[in-house]
């Protein structure tokens, strides 16, 4: 009678548990990319926004220039708030599924582009394409093909390009 009541609590913890787990209530389906046809681009006409961006750039000089970047931007366009998460390169790692996987995931969070980062969360579905951005903003011709050649993995090429 003790054992199976004490089973009975076990198996109701675990139960809870398993249902409090990161990520456990988000679709299961993998983020699609939006295309360049349904992207807005007049910022002003996007009302009030807050975007909550993670980063690693807390060194003196890196927190300084991302922190006057910030404050021209958001001068340039009043109705954005940039609610910046500053982390270590070690503390923005460890948190970094976590963050993304929660019903409240940070907006822009700056990823390591290596296999066992950037290639991880596309595999998973938890970033988001961004081809249609891409095209809107001419990525490909602004930037160098040894820029673009370093943003990306083959694997994840191939997931984000659709090729």
């Amino acid at each position: 009678m003790i054992r199976s009541r004490w089973l009975a609590v076990t198996l109701t913890a675990l139960t809870l548990l398993a249902a409090c787990v990161p990520g456990s209530n988000l679709p299961d389906t993998r983020p699609t990319d939006r295309q360049a046809k349904d992207i807005r681009t007049d910022v002003a006409a996007m009302g009030e926004v807050t975007l909550t961006v993670w980063d690693q750039e807390v060194r003196g000089g890196q927190d300084k220039q991302i922190t006057a970047l910030n404050e021209e931007f958001q001068r340039k366009y009043p109705n954005i708030r940039i609610n910046r998460v500053p982390r270590s390169f070690d503390d923005l790692r460890n948190t970094t599924r976590l963050g993304l996987t929660s019903v409240q995931a940070p907006d822009v969070v700056q990823v390591n582009n290596g296999r066992q980062d950037m290639g991880a969360y596309v595999k998973a579905g938890l970033l988001l394409p961004m081809d249609g951005y891409a095209e809107v903003y001419r990525w490909h011709q602004r930037f160098p093909a040894t820029v673009l050649l370093l943003s990306g993995l083959p694997e994840v090429v191939s997931v984000t390009r659709g090729s």
